[in-house]
């Protein structure tokens, strides 16, 4: 990093994107859009700045990629921390179907739409594939949470697809990125004895990872936790456990996976304790000033000369991301009525913090997928994060029964 004149202008950038993306997220959720659009728009326009005036500096590139780093590891934390696994467990057979359904179907349109329709590589179709599994609800559940309908029948059943989907991409985005580097080398012919070696490998080590976060949930989490809160005030202590997550996620990055993988299951290791969970919102400053930096730097990697090549993909890939979901509300027609089912699959649509991680984690490896196609997918992400929500809420004041509490 440069001396002198240099490092106080990169660290006078930095703070000036700490208050231009707070004075964002405010902004936007006020009139009810997704912060991360304009996260993404911050990200870009520096990119545009670098490339017509010089301006920032070259070095502010390395800076926003490891505060993104952090910026996943908090968001994956808190996707942890919120998950319920046990009480997910009680509620599984519908909610098991809309989500598999949504995965299956996602997934298969988009790695036949990008295989066959955008005539990408196999190892680009599969990244792009796992990239559409995975759902944000979290973009539709404002508009749930403003009609009052979270907790109506629908609402809870929307919760538990979209926790299952978390799980799944998660499982999914580990097991591909560790089958990546063999199936380059190998070539897109010896899939079979690819996938056979390195999914056993991964799955040993993923299982071996999952072990080890178990365990420290049932034996160690508890007496740290309680030693923690007998020192220090609440505050200090939901720091010291995201500084623990931080730690489980370097641990993932040592066994090979991205440290979403480590800080998703360290957020599961914390989700079990009531204590944690209650602190959670000491957890959101911290968990505020980081998680821009990820989308922002997700559009500081857009290159403005790959967006007019990116316009035909995107295309696509929106309508894989749209179909593949709506049609996963289909079954929820069966046991309720098809108002409830188009709702549901529609605020499944869709697609931000997972799905970005797994683009962002594949343009960082040689050869894996194009600008292009890596720009298609974030503008399709930030298609479906604007439009998705405006749909539902046109829903709701069409058909107002599916918000209906009883």
């Amino acid at each position: 990093m440069t001396e002198g004149f240099g490092a106080p202008v990169l660290v006078l950038l930095v703070g000036v994107l700490v208050v231009v993306s707070m004075i964002l997220h405010a902004g936007l959720e006020r009139y009810r859009l997704p912060p991360l659009v304009g996260f993404l728009m911050l990200g870009f326009g520096l990119r545009i700045a670098e490339g017509h005036w010089g301006m920032p500096a070259p070095e502010l590139g390395q800076i926003l990629q490891f505060l993104g780093k952090i910026g996943i590891i908090t968001l994956l934390f808190r996707i942890g921390l919120e998950s319920r696994p046990a009480e997910l467990l009680q509620r599984l057979p519908q909610a098991s179907v809309v989500a598999l359904l949504g995965i299956v179907l996602s997934g298969g349109l988009g790695f036949i739409a990008v295989y066959y329709l955008l005539a990408q590589s196999l190892v680009a179709a599969l990244v792009l594939a796992a990239a559409l599994t995975a759902s944000s609800v979290g973009i539709s559940v404002g508009v749930w949470q403003s009609a009052g309908a979270m907790q109506s029948p629908n609402g809870e059943l929307l919760l538990d697809v979209a926790e299952i989907d978390d799980l799944a991409a998660i499982l999914l985005m580990a097991l591909l990125f560790s089958i990546l580097p063999l199936l380059q080398g190998d070539g897109e012919n010896s899939l079979l004895p690819a996938l056979g070696q390195s999914l056993g490998e991964a799955l040993v080590k993923l299982a071996a990872f999952a072990g080890l976060c178990l365990l420290f949930a049932f034996y160690v989490e508890k007496p740290l936790s309680g030693l923690a809160r007998r020192f220090e005030p609440p505050q200090a202590y939901m720091l010291s456990i995201a500084g623990i997550g931080i730690i489980l996620a370097s641990l993932a990055g040592l066994l090979g996976f991205s440290f979403a993988i480590g800080a998703f299951f360290a957020g599961l290791a914390f989700s079990r304790d009531p204590e944690a969970v209650k602190q959670e919102g000491s957890f959101l400053p911290l968990y505020d000033f980081f998680s821009p930096f990820f989308f922002i730097a997700i559009g500081y990697r857009v290159d403005p000369a790959s967006l007019a090549a990116a316009g035909d993909a995107a295309l696509v890939l929106f309508t894989v991301a749209v179909v593949g979901k709506v049609l996963a509300g289909l079954p929820v027609w069966h046991f309720r009525d098809f108002p409830a089912a188009a709702v549901l699959g529609l605020s499944l649509v869709p697609r931000a913090e997972i799905a970005l991680v797994i683009m962002t984690h594949a343009l960082q490896i040689a050869g894996v997928i194009s600008r292009e196609m890596f720009s298609a997918m974030v503008l399709v992400s930030a298609a479906t994060c604007l439009l998705a929500p405006v749909g539902v809420q046109f829903l709701f004041r069409k058909w107002p029964h599916v918000k209906d509490p009883g």
